[in-house]
């Protein structure tokens, strides 16, 4: 939880400073989930649920970028109770058109999480996306995304998000 709290200061603390920088964006996501967890090969539980997600990244050139993200799942629609995932990635990207980009993230992701089928509650694993994003104007964007927000053998969510950020 420390390590959360601390990515998240330091994001919001950052944000202002990067924000006079051209390749700072802020945005949100929301989505469709599915999430497993698994203790044993008996002790399996799958849960479907809405995921959203705040994201402030910063693109370096038209290529390659960073983001962090923090995500949660609905606890009304799922007995898995994820209180939150904390995201950092690399991001590759790929200009197709003018206003059209595809792009990868790779990282980790920090998820706490509980269910009778879970031993632990922080489960830290890898995390990736692949995803297109639209350019509607200068400053805003819409991206489509599949995501493995968590792959860790206890806990696993995967989403299909729509989402909007803003470029400063």
């Amino acid at each position: 939880m420390k390590k959360q709290n601390a990515i998240i200061l330091s994001t919001m603390l950052i944000a202002p400073f990067a924000a006079t920088a051209n390749g700072f964006y802020v945005g949100a996501q929301l989505g469709y989930g599915d999430q497993n967890t698994q203790s044993s090969q008996i002790n399996k539980h799958h849960s479907e649920t809405a995921v959203g997600s705040l994201k402030a990244g910063y693109d370096f050139n038209d290529y390659i970028g960073a983001e962090v993200r923090v995500s949660g799942v609905n606890k009304h629609t799922s007995d898995i109770e994820s209180r939150s995932q904390t995201s950092a990635y690399l991001k590759g990207m790929l200009p197709v058109y003018e206003s059209v980009n595809l792009y990868g993230l790779v990282g980790a992701t920090a998820a706490n999480a509980e269910h009778t089928t879970i031993s632990q509650k922080q489960l830290n694993s890898i995390s990736y996306a692949v995803g297109v994003r639209y350019a509607a104007t200068e400053n805003l964007g819409l991206n489509l995304e599949l995501n493995q927000i968590s792959s860790h053998k206890d806990y696993e969510l995967a989403t299909i998000a729509v989402g909007v950020e803003y470029k400063f």
